[in-house]
């Protein structure tokens, strides 16, 4: 699937648009390049796939219903 999983929140549908234009630009500037990204148009629940590495946005509310966290709480490191 991917080597790491990101999950991060932004207070309000705008931070998290910010925030993920900021991932964006920086990991424009180390040479990786967005594959794909879903939920720009509600920006609630942003998902940035870079291959290796997949971005998970949230506002609040959607982080904890969803609690992706929990997906991997016994996994092994």
């Amino acid at each position: 699937m991917s080597d790491y999983c990101v999950i991060a929140e932004g207070n309000i549908d705008r931070h998290v648009k910010a925030i993920a234009q900021s991932i964006q630009d920086n990991l424009s500037e180390s040479g990786l390049h967005l594959l794909r990204m879903d939920g720009a148009g509600s920006s609630d629940w942003l998902v940035m796939d870079y291959g290796d590495i997949v971005i998970h946005l949230f506002v609040p509310d959607l982080r904890e219903k969803y609690e992706l966290e929990q997906l991997w709480r016994e996994a092994k490191l």
